[in-house]
């Protein structure tokens, strides 16, 4: 086999790899797609665009395809607002996670002033104060028997 063929193969691995990425994401059960589809396909497309060296006259017809099948599908309002309300894509700053100014501020010693034995403490209560609820509210629907659903030993006690 000759260069170019080897070239082609690439080039065509090159534009469909993402659209095969799209369509797993779409396919497959990890996370809702809706709120990254509509970026993902813009992603997609600029890819094609590198993939093909920004050459107009290569990249364009499959950019148009991918617009043509999305039409009126894909790039409806609600597409439109699950991207632009998608936090994935409102933060792209890398730099926002390694920054030591803003982790400093997150990790500080004023903010985390419980001692370890009366945070135990704090968590001890506030799991027998939800058990507590947890048992009225239990006790409460054992006593809210409807009377056209007791049987007949209830039905005598009912006033």
């Amino acid at each position: 086999m000759n260069i170019t063929f080897w070239n082609g193969v690439t080039t065509c691995l090159k534009v469909f790899a993402p659209l095969v990425r799209v369509l797993r994401l779409v396919d497959g059960d990890q996370k809702p797609s809706m709120g990254f589809l509509y970026g993902e396909l813009k992603k997609v497309k600029e890819e094609i665009k590198l993939a093909l060296k920004s050459n107009d006259n290569a990249y364009q017809p499959i950019i148009d395809i991918i617009d043509s099948k999305a039409k009126d599908l894909l790039d409806t309002p609600l597409h439109l607002m699950a991207y632009l309300l998608n936090p994935f894509y409102l933060y792209e700053d890398p730099s926002i996670g390694t920054d030591g100014d803003i982790m400093d501020a997150i990790h500080t010693k004023k903010r985390n002033r419980l001692d370890v034995d009366r945070l135990n403490n704090l968590v001890y209560v506030q799991f027998n104060a939800k058990l507590i609820n947890k048992q009225k509210r239990l006790k409460n629907k054992e006593l809210n028997i409807d009377v056209l659903l007791a049987s007949d030993s209830d039905a005598s006690n009912a006033q």
